[in-house]
């Protein structure tokens, strides 16, 4: 329940996440 508790942002929590989860970890597709 932890993006639940991040109230109406959680959204832009997990894309700002999933952005910098990429920069670190290049999957090698564009």
């Amino acid at each position: 329940e932890t993006f639940k508790a991040t109230g109406k942002g959680w959204q832009t929590r997990v894309n700002a996440a999933l952005r910098q989860f990429i920069a670190e970890h290049p999957v090698g597709r564009k």
